[in-house]
């Protein structure tokens, strides 16, 4: 009977932390992709005779994703102690809607001028999922580095961590590359369509763009080229 009871209270505790509570404050309605559905919803609730607007729609499931999330966390603070002792809280509401405007992280490098002496063009050295420098791929997708920036394209402001990696890769990139001066680290923002349009993919924004300078961050010139560089990214 106790190890029935034990079971069922596992069962209980971790099925309701992987159940998709609706989880929404007001910060999650300044996505593209939140505004795009509010739209589309109050128009499908209206053509059914639901009057609604989009404004009067966000209120509402702000209004419930605030009670849920004082209802789920009220259920779970007897248990919230052991979970974190056994490191088994994490709740497992993975990929719940596609974003078709993801953040894609591109790392972009140049030397302060040309060998002719004009501006120097941008190399790019990585470009997610997979493309560029081998080490900056592994470096970058290593499951405990994308932790770090994974959702950060999709955010409209980045966290501090950000500007740390940008600090890291940066001085990683000045160190293999001695005649680089100027690095740049962004989100492109993506416009992913669903068939039969699919392949039509294509840039239309920037996020979280960041420029590390040599002479900034380490204090010094690159080597073989001059002290002029040029402003920022075409």
């Amino acid at each position: 009977m106790i190890r029935a009871a034990l079971i069922a209270g596992v069962l209980w505790v971790h099925g309701t932390l992987a159940a998709p509570w609706p989880d929404l404050d007001g910060g999650d309605l300044r996505y593209d992709l939140a505004d795009e559905e509010l739209q589309r919803w109050a128009a499908t609730l209206s053509a059914v005779g639901i009057d609604t607007t989009p404004r009067r729609l966000a209120d509402r499931l702000v209004a419930v994703g605030r009670w849920s999330r004082r209802t789920q966390r009220a259920l779970h603070r007897p248990f919230r102690p052991l979970l974190r002792l056994t490191g088994t809280g994490q709740a497992w509401g993975l990929f719940a809607f596609p974003d078709p405007h993801p953040g894609r992280l591109t790392v972009r490098a140049r030397p302060a001028k040309s060998p002719a002496g004009d501006a120097a063009p941008w190399r790019v050295l990585y470009r997610a999922p997979g493309a560029g420098e081998a080490w900056l791929v592994d470096l970058l997708e290593n499951r405990k580095v994308r932790g770090i920036y994974d959702d950060t394209g999709d955010r409209p402001r980045a966290g501090f961590l950000w500007n740390r990696l940008c600090d890291e890769v940066a001085r990683r990139i000045f160190a293999r590359w001695p005649d680089l001066s100027v690095v740049e680290l962004r989100f492109e923002v993506m416009h992913v369509t669903p068939p039969p349009a699919a392949g039509r993919n294509e840039v239309v924004g920037v996020r979280h763009r960041r420029l590390r300078r040599r002479s900034a961050l380490l204090g010094d010139a690159p080597r073989g080229a001059g002290t002029g560089e040029a402003g920022g990214a075409p």
